[in-house]
C-alpha cells in the first residue's frame, strides 16, 4: 500500500503569469487510502496558490473612510 503512495507526484509549473499544480496519476491503493482518511483525491491539475503581493493592499470593507 504504501509503495502505491511513493508513486503519487505533484509538479508545480508555470506558463507565462499562471502557476499549475499537476498530479500524477492515481495507481494501486491510492483512491482507497484517500477514502480512508476521508480526504478527497485532487484534481490532477489545478490553479497554484500565489500568495498575494507585498504591494497589492487588501481591501478592508470596515474601513469607511
Amino acid at each position: 500500500m504504501l509503495s502505491s503512495l511513493d508513486h503519487l507526484h505533484e509538479t508545480t509549473i508555470a506558463i507565462h503569469d499562471h502557476r499549475y499544480v499537476v498530479r500524477s496519476e492515481i495507481r494501486g491503493t491510492v483512491g482507497k487510502v484517500f477514502e480512508a482518511c476521508g480526504v478527497a483525491i485532487p484534481p490532477a491539475v489545478r490553479p497554484a496558490w500565489r500568495a498575494p503581493s507585498p504591494r497589492s493592499k487588501k481591501l478592508d470593507r470596515r474601513d469607511t473612510t
